[in-house]
C-alpha cells in the first residue's frame, strides 16, 4: 500500500508520559493556538473518540492520540501512515502515575504520604502497572514500550522520542518532529508552539477551566476529587524525580526496566 494510501499518524505512549505535551505542541504547530483544551482533543482526538474531518483536511492525514498498544490497533493497521513515539523514565512513569491516582482519590489520612506513596510504587512494579491502566488495556509498561519500539517499528516509519529530551532541548525535538511530518515550518513558528504547549502555560489553562467550571480535556481527568483536593493533572512536568522512591524500591525498579532503561539512556 503506497504511503499516500494511508492516513493516520498516532501520537503513541504509555500514559503519563508526556503525550499532552506533544498533543498541544502539534495542535498549535499545524492548527494555531486554542483557548482552551477541549480544542486539542478536537484537533487531535484520542482512539474511541472519532476523528476530525476537519483536522484531516488541514493536514493531509489524521493526527490520532492513543495510549493503546500497537497490537490493539489491529483493524487500523493498513491505515498506519507511522507514528511518533514518547518514552519516559520509568521511576518518573510511575510517579507520575502516582499523581494522576491522587486526581482519582484522596490518599487515607491514616498513612503518611512517603509510606503510601512507597506502597504504590511497590504495587505498580508487582503489576507491572498501575492498575487503571491495566483496566483501560493499555497493558504493562515493559510490554508496551517493546510493542511499539520494536513491533511496530519493524512495520511503520517511526519516530521516537524522550520525555527527558523535551525538557532539556525542546528545539531539537520540535524540528526533529517537524521533519518526520514533513510540515516546513519556521524556527519561529516551532518556538511559538513550544511556548504555547509550556508546562506554565498548560498548568494556568488547567487552573482557568477548573475555575471556570466547563467541560474540557482537564475537567474530564478528574472525577473532582482531586481537584477538589488542590491536585493538578499538570503536576511536575519534571524529570529524574528518583530521589521521592525510597533506594530499596528504586533498585528494584531499575532492574525490573533494565531492559528500557539501557535502550533510552535511563541507567
Amino acid at each position: 500500500m503506497a504511503l499516500d494510501d494511508i492516513d493516520i499518524l498516532w501520537l503513541a505512549s504509555y500514559p503519563k508520559s508526556g503525550n499532552t505535551w506533544l498533543r498541544f505542541f502539534l495542535s498549535a504547530l499545524i492548527y494555531g493556538k486554542s483557548d482552551n483544551s477541549a480544542e486539542i482533543t478536537k484537533n487531535i482526538p484520542e482512539i474511541g473518540s472519532g476523528s476530525n474531518d476537519e483536522a484531516y483536511n488541514r493536514s493531509g492525514f489524521t493526527l490520532v492520540k492513543t495510549h493503546c498498544p500497537y497490537k490493539d490497533l489491529e483493524p487500523l493497521h493498513d491505515r498506519t501512515r507511522g507514528f511518533i513515539y514518547i518514552v519516559r523514565n520509568p521511576l518518573d512513569v510511575i510517579l507520575s502515575s502516582y499523581n494522576y491516582h491522587h486526581l482519582q482519590l484522596v490518599a487515607p489520612i491514616d498513612i503518611p504520604e512517603p509510606d503510601y506513596r512507597l506502597r504504590f510504587v511497590r504495587h505498580f512494579l508487582k503489576n507491572g502497572a498501575y492498575d487503571i491502566w491495566l483496566e483501560l488495556g493499555y497493558g504493562t509498561l515493559r510490554d508496551h514500550v517493546k510493542n511499539w519500539t520494536v513491533s511496530a517499528a519493524e512495520i511503520h516509519p517511526h519516530l521516537i522520542i524522550r520525555y527527558e529530551d523535551m525538557l532539556t532541548t525542546p528545539i531539537i525535538v520540535a524540528t526533529a518532529i517537524d521533519s518526520f511530518l514533513k510540515l516546513n515550518k519556521t524556527r519561529e513558528e516551532l518556538q511559538a508552539a513550544l511556548d504555547f504547549a509550556s508546562f506554565k502555560n498548560m498548568r494556568n489553562m488547567e487552573d482557568r477551566e477548573i475555575k471556570e467550571g466547563k467541560k474540557t480535556f482537564f475537567t474530564e481527568e478528574a472525577i473532582g476529587i482531586g481537584h477538589k483536593e488542590g491536585k493538578r493533572f499538570m503536576n511536575a512536568g519534571q524529570a529524574n524525580r528518583k530521589h521521592l522512591i525510597p533506594p530499596g524500591a528504586r533498585t528494584q525498579a531499575n532492574h525490573y526496566f533494565q531492559e528500557i532503561n539501557e535502550k533510552f539512556g535511563y541507567c
